[in-house]
């Protein structure tokens, strides 16, 4: 049974009726009444899992007071809905009211000793907490459902369901049948048979309304019974009990379901309710921290409840902590929420209060504002707690101080009175905003409470326990990728903060789910966690017309509210339905049902402010009318006046207040009062403003026509070029699709065949689409080649450490292969002679040693023999070592089962000899091998449970631990520190798979059939298992840490590698899962630099490089991110902000480190109220670049003066020189070193010039020019041309002075983008506006060829996007040109791979930035950094081997393949077209 419906701990059931009545009675008795009530209690305990204790069985003798008692005390109690069933006659009494017959009922007509069922109804309602009636009696029809208001408890917040239902036997005036001789009545037996039997065309959960369909269709054709229902609120969706007849779908089944009659558990973009409680998870020990707090208050305390926006704070006051409450007895009373103080905190405060208390409202305010809070009316109950989110309002949407000051110390003061505790909830930004009040400094050093990140288990728990919580279930696979497409590019802060998008993706999920299974597929079908809220929201605006999308930007900017300080958009903003633009109910509502907005009977907001994270297009509209929303906000106040001031013409609009407002000129945006107030401004206006109105919306209309015919005119230029296609071209493109298509589906669960594919697609149709499709299978899987190696036997194959070398075993010896190359070489590196012994389990040849170059093996009869290997390479034969047998063991005719050698090659452990008694453990010193000594004998002295089958044995990385482990069994660590005397130590019940040691010898992970676990061993007598998950679909075979130990590698026989990201050993993450393996995956190791990975199965071995597992991800976020630059050795980046500049050593890009910090020159300087200072605007710095050689560093400011600062210490940087123009003010100048040579371009828009710096202390003005028009200027990489960057491109050669035009007529996008000239080549990349047929100009980058012929063409440009979403401040090449970035101003950096410029394909997106992107770099030490910066902070990201495999992606791809497709491999695969060479040297 589920936690919620009537298994909630507050449910309760009243079940009254009587089958005989008094002795002279005129009703006839119903012998089955009894047993079906029996039975029915019966099924609400075993069926239903309601408590027994509150299910009230009300005696068949009871009279008419008994009955109300019964439910009277049930509806009083609260705590969780009610349900009252009546089985027996009903009675028709005056104004043909219904009442319930008991056993003293004497007739029809004798109604005294009756119950009124309306008596039965009030009570039920009066309660609040949601009611269920069943009544199987004549004339049930004529019951009405129950109050569903609940009275005074409604205003107090509440977990109980709102509402009633009611469920009848008969309609209206119908009779109800009880048939002689059966155990029960007609309508209650087969009610009881459906929740017994269940419903098989039903849903996995049976609610209310689903039991009134069943029933409905179980009469259907039986005119005796006629089922009737009554619903008002909730109720009808109760979950009575799960369906026994539901069919489980099979999961993973690859058929879809039509959806299942299934309740969504995840709420959205809006928060969890309280009742909603049944399906919070994630937050439980959170929840139970903040109750107890609340509990230790005093009356009249205050907590506050601190978190980011998107952490769950209103989901956790309300279905935690309003809900949690009423789950304890020690409940100290009703709570009260005020979803948010809004505008006027006391007027909002007062309603609630009102509606809680019974009093006026005025009156309650009047009490308030005096700091006291008014005691309830008679007969109310006493608000206890006092919960107030979203209370960072008072600062954003109250703009009268004294009402803030005034409402601040109401809340936190000890005013007159009884006063309820107070929790507030306070979004983080607006911690700083507290501090400036006592009243809340003192509460938040008193109880602040901080709601943190959450733990991989408890995201977990919020995916896949809501699910089960309403019959559902998750398909496997998928909580892991939401997991990890969570994480995947994000900061750690984007990640805390992003409940909001989780739990929107899981209801899109759950929309697109198959039965009553969450499916991969339905989630991708969202675009995934980071894009579902952009997918929905896109999904209603491209669903409508241009009227349409006009009135949805019109009502979603009615729903902003911009703070008049210049605070960020305030979206969780309550507008009255009046409020809003006429005629956009249908849209209103639409967005209501996509939960992106929140409605209620006469308000609407945005439902999180998530929607302005995720939809780049409702920011950009923001930007835009943002004077005109602040112009919307002052008029609306302002006719607020007007109006309060019984319209006095004083308070109108004048002059050039008047201007600005008359701009509203729509004036359905306007509320009537508004337009009345504009109205009366504008007949005082002069008609000479009309007419300039008039003039400027007829240019505005020519112009737009003037655009709407050029893009016309290209758009029909475009569709005749497409026109010319051939047919033959067609059928190649057909084909080439055709394979991507299936290489794209195989992904990376095949990657060695979805690369082979691709590379034939390249073959028939070379183009961008097949090169990401290569790309995205490289960067995806890691996949780097797999390589065959010949086995004979089923014997497990066994790598060494660092996946060097691999042996496998056949009937007569040991091969050892050189897995340290790709691809492993068909010749091994030894064949070593060792017979295959009769028993061959367990780990019966192991690495170890230093380096892992010795080799130990039991052989034949159980002789253990050992190799030294360190040779074999040279192509010597190895010869054993030693010969080693063990004496004095009993029962040894079975022979070791598991050997390992200790890390310093001393020591040789081998463990079994009996599959039935107890094992042993003995111990050789190898030392001298040529006279090998065994040590004492150690015979297993714990319980049968933990004898050893001798199924693995390992040393620890330090030698003084020994770890056995059996696979029907436990884990037993020893103490070999002395190795002439082990003693055994603690062990891990259930642990006797796979062992690996961290290289720190402190943490050891085991596994237990699918299962891995982590135990910390700092205590070898008594380890403790810290985390644990399931690994694999099938059972785990190794386990290896990275030589670091932050990672975790495991293999299983699922055919697939998982990696596991262990920094933190109490919360394991899964970080990456690998596929490619035909068969079950035995052994893996990381590469000693950790970042490979070595696996093998039966005959093939797989190499990977792990730089591919991450995308691209924030390694550090820096301060004062403004401009970058960064030296050309990569290691030095240059971050600037205002005037200060910060220097960093990037040598380890994932712990910068800080340099120097510098103050450049400023000349004005101002004192501010604080103490402190500002800069002038012309002193603010505006480009920076360091010199070809890395000795200078160039800081350009607003007024163009650029100050040339020594860095070659870059510890100790000094001003070098300066140099200085006539042209000051400049917007947004720039600066370009010359590569190879010491000459400075300077750019301050009107003019450009050349200084030579060589002596920096006195730069040479060498050459200039005055462009007509420019944005950038760049070096190209032979350092004697300069690109100049405007509505087109040219290329200005020093040498000559002529300027030679690149890019011909285009024009570039004029929003302050820059030209990137790749530094290897002459490859331009520049960002350019394309008209289009709908008015709406796309953007793409196109790539120009700037031959030193001066000659320009553009060979290719990237995929078009649209100007909402893809603005660019800056373009940057990687060093190596074969990788191009773009800064974004929706907060997207784009990465494309151009290392063909004909074919330029977008590699990744990279979407880590809340703000828009100002800069972007690529380089660092190893080219794999990118720095960005976006809203003053500076982010440097791990690109892994994205810049590798940009460079070559076919080349890596016919690699990794181990070539294309064979001649005959095409025939079968590709019969349509002739064979064409996949990879070049290919025969």
């Amino acid at each position: 049974m589920t936690a919620g419906g009537l298994a909630a701990p507050g449910a309760r059931a009243v079940l009254c009726g009587t089958g005989s009545h008094v002795h002279g009675s005129e009703l006839p008795d119903l012998p089955s009444v009894d047993t079906t009530l029996d039975d029915l209690r019966r099924t609400l305990i075993d069926v239903c899992g309601m408590d027994p204790g509150r299910v009230v069985r009300v005696p068949a003798d009871a009279g008419a007071a008994e009955v109300v008692d019964a439910v009277e005390e049930a509806s009083a109690a609260g705590g969780g809905p009610v349900l009252f069933s009546f089985v027996g006659h009903g009675l028709l009494g005056p104004r043909d009211d219904l009442y319930l017959a008991t056993r003293a009922t004497r007739s029809a007509r004798h109604l005294a000793r009756s119950v009124s069922y309306r008596t039965v109804r009030d009570l039920l309602g009066a309660g609040g907490n949601g009611s269920l009636v069943v009544l199987d009696c004549c004339f049930s029809g004529r019951g009405g459902t129950p109050p569903s208001e609940g009275g005074a408890r409604r205003a107090f917040a509440s977990a109980a369901p709102r509402g009633s239902f009611l469920l009848s036997s008969a309609s209206h005036y119908a009779l109800s049948f009880a048939p002689e001789g059966e155990p029960h009545t007609l309508f209650t037996g087969r009610l009881l048979g459906l929740l017994h039997e269940g419903d098989p065309a039903g849903p996995p959960l049976l609610s209310a309304d689903r039991l009134h369909a069943a029933l409905d269709e179980a009469f259907a054709d039986d005119p005796r019974v006629d089922p009737a229902r009554r619903s008002e609120g909730t109720l009808g969706s109760l979950v009575l009990a799960r369906n026994r007849a539901y069919p489980p779908h099979p999961i993973g089944s690859g058929t879809a379901e039509r959806p299942a009659d299934l309740p969504c558990p995840y709420p959205g973009l809006e928060p969890y309710r309280a009742e909603d409680s049944a399906h919070f998870f994630g937050r439980e020990e959170l929840t139970d921290r903040l109750i107890e707090r609340i509990e230790e208050m005093p009356d009249g305390g205050q907590a506050v409840l601190v978190g980011a926006s998107g952490a769950g704070k209103s989901s956790l006051l309300r279905a935690g902590l309003l809900a949690g409450r009423e789950d304890r007895t020690t409940s100290p009373g009703p709570a009260l929420l005020l979803p948010a103080p809004g505008p006027h905190p006391f007027r909002t405060l007062a309603e609630a209060w009102a509606g809680a208390t019974g009093r006026d409202a005025g009156e309650v305010r009047a009490e308030l504002e005096r700091g006291r809070f008014p005691a309830p009316s008679r007969g109310r109950p006493v608000c206890r707690l006092l919960v107030v989110d979203q209370f960072e309002e008072i600062f954003t949407r109250c703009d009268t101080p004294d009402e803030r000051a005034a409402f601040v110390s109401l809340l936190t003061g000890d005013g007159p009175g009884p006063r309820p505790r107070i929790v507030l909830g306070l979004r983080a930004d607006h911690y700083g905003s507290c501090l400036e009040h006592p009243g809340l400094r003192r509460a938040l050093a008193r109880a602040q409470f901080t709601v943190p990140p959450l733990h991989e288990r408890e995201l977990r728990a919020i995916v896949e326990r809501p699910a089960a919580a309403v019959g559902m279930t998750v398909e496997p696979g998928l909580t892991d990728l939401l997991l990890h497409d969570l994480r995947a590019g994000r900061s750690a802060n984007d990640t805390a903060t992003a409940l909001p998008f989780l739990a929107h993706s899981l209801r899109e999920t759950w929309r697109g789910r198959s039965g009553a299974v969450l499916t991969l597929a339905g989630y991708r079908a969202t675009g995934g966690i980071w894009q579902s809220v952009a997918t929905a929201t896109r999904r209603v605006y491209e669903s409508l017309d241009d009227d349409g999308r006009t009135m949805m930007r019109r009502l979603l900017l009615c729903l902003v509210h911009l703070p008049p300080d210049g605070g960020g958009a305030v979206l969780r903003h309550r507008v009255p339905f009046g409020a809003l633009p006429s005629g956009s109910d249908t849209i209103r509502d639409q967005l209501a049902g996509e939960r992106l907005l929140t409605v209620d009977q006469d308000t609407a907001q945005i439902a999180h402010e998530a929607l302005l994270r995720a939809w780049p297009l409702l920011r950009e509209w923001i930007q835009e009318d943002a004077a005109v929303l602040l112009l919307r906000q002052q008029l609306g106040t302002a006719a607020g006046e007007w109006e309060a001031a019984g319209r006095d013409a004083a308070f109108l609009y004048r002059g050039s207040r008047l201007q600005a407002a008359a701009e509203l000129d729509d004036q359905e945006e306007l509320s009537e009062p508004e337009r009345e107030f504009l109205a009366a401004g504008q007949a005082a206006a002069t008609s000479e403003l009309r007419r300039e109105r008039r003039r400027t919306t007829l240019l505005k209309r020519a112009l737009a026509a003037v655009a709407v015919a050029l893009c016309l005119a290209l758009v029909a230029a475009v569709v005749a070029v497409r026109q010319q296609r051939s047919a033959e071209r067609q059928q190649r493109v057909a084909t080439a699709r055709a394979l991507l298509a299936e290489a794209n589906g195989l992904g990376t669960s095949d990657p060695r065949t979805a690369l082979r594919l691709g590379l034939a697609a390249y073959a028939l149709r070379p183009g961008a689409d097949a090169r990401r499709s290569l790309f995205d299978t490289l960067a995806g899987s890691a996949f780097r080649g797999v390589s065959e190696v010949p086995v004979t036997t089923t014997a497990d194959p066994v790598l060494a450490p660092g996946g060097e070398m691999l042996a496998t075993r056949d009937e007569d010896g040991l091969t050892v292969w050189d897995t340290g190359r790709d691809p492993v070489p068909r010749t091994p590196l030894a064949r070593l002679a060792c017979p295959r012994p009769k028993d061959d389990r367990g780990d019966s040849v192991a690495f170890g040693g230093p380096g892992g170059r010795m080799l130990a093996a039991v052989c034949g009869d159980g002789e253990v023999r050992l190799w030294n290997l360190a040779d074999s390479s040279k192509g010597d034969r190895p010869r054993p070592l030693a010969a080693l047998r063990a004496q004095r063991t009993k029962a040894a005719p079975a022979g070791p089962t598991a050997l390992a050698v200790s890390p310093d090659g001393v020591t040789v452990a081998a463990i079994g000899w009996s599959r039935h008694v107890r094992g042993a453990v003995v111990l050789w010193d190898v030392s001298d091998p040529r006279a090998p000594r065994q040590l004492p004998f150690t015979e297993a002295t714990w319980p049968p449970r933990g004898s050893m089958h001798g199924d693995r044995a390992v040393f620890s990385p330090d030698g003084r631990l020994l770890a056995t482990a059996d696979t029907h069994g436990d884990l037993r660590l020893w103490d070999v520190s002395d190795p002439r005397s082990p003693r055994p130590r603690g062990t891990v019940e259930d642990a006797g798979g796979a062992l690996a040691f961290r290289p720190d010898g402190e943490l050891l992970a085991v596994s237990r059939d699918r299962v891995v676990e982590l135990v910390d061993i700092r205590d070898p007598g008594d380890p403790k298992v810290l985390d644990e998950r399931t690994a694999h679909r099938d059972l785990v075979s190794s386990l290896d840490f990275s030589p670091d130990g932050r990672r975790l590698a495991s293999a299983g026989w699922d055919r697939s590698v998982a990696l596991w990201d262990v920094t933190d050993p109490r919360d394991m993450a899964d970080e990456a899962r690998l596929y490619g393996h035909s068969g079950f995956v035995h052994t893996t190791r990381f590469g000693a630099n950790g970042r490979s990975l070595v696996s093998a199965a039966y005959g093939e071995v797989i190499h990977r490089d792990l730089s591919d597992v991450h995308p691209p991800r924030v390694l550090d976020v820096l301060p004062d991110g403004g401009e970058l630059a960064l030296a050309p050795d990569g290691t030095t980046l240059a971050v600037a902000r205002g005037a200060r500049i910060g220097l960093w050593d990037l040598s380890d890009p994932s712990a910068p480190r800080r340099l120097a910090e510098l103050d450049n020159p400023v000349e004005d300087r101002y004192a501010t109220v604080d103490g402190g200072f500002t800069i002038g605007t012309g002193d603010v710095l505006d480009d920076i670049d360091f010199s070809f050689d890395g000795t200078l560093l160039a800081a350009m400011n607003h007024d163009r003066e650029v100050t040339l600062w020594d860095v070659r210490d870059p510890a100790r940087p000094r001003v070098a020189g300066t140099v200085s123009g006539a042209h000051q003010g400049a917007v947004n100048p720039t600066l370009d070193f010359a590569p190879g040579r010491p000459l400075l371009a300077v750019n301050d828009l009107a003019n450009v010039s050349v200084w030579d710096v060589s002596d920096p202390a006195l730069p040479a003005l060498t050459a200039s020019t005055t462009p007509t028009y420019l944005r950038d200027v760049v070096f190209a990489p032979d350092g004697r041309r300069l690109l100049l960057v405007g509505t087109g491109l040219s290329l200005w050669d020093l040498s000559t002075d002529r300027t030679t035009p690149l890019s011909g007529d285009t024009h570039f996008y004029g929003g302050g983008a820059r030209a990137a000239f790749s530094r290897h080549g002459d490859v331009v990349a520049a960002v350019a506006s394309v008209p289009t047929a709908d008015e709406r100009p796309e953007v793409r980058v196109d790539l120009w060829d700037a031959g030193k012929d001066g000659a320009g063409h553009a060979p290719g440009a990237t995929e078009p996007m649209d100007t909402y979403r893809a603005r660019f401040a800056q373009l940057s090449f990687h060093p190596d040109g074969r990788l191009l970035a773009g800064a974004g101003r929706d907060g997207t950096v784009r990465l494309w791979s151009v290392a063909d410029p004909e074919r330029p394909h977008l590699a990744y997106s990279f979407s880590g930035h809340r703000e828009g992107v100002d800069e972007v770099v690529l380089g660092g030490p190893h080219g794999r950094t990118m720095i960005t910066t976006s809203a003053g902070l500076a982010y440097v990201a791990d690109l892994g081997a994205y810049p590798e495999t940009a460079a070559d992606t076919l080349g890596m791809a016919c690699r990794a393949a181990g070539g294309g497709l064979t001649r005959e491999e095409w025939e079968e695969q590709v019969p349509e077209a002739e064979f064409v060479r996949s990879c070049p040297a290919e025969p």
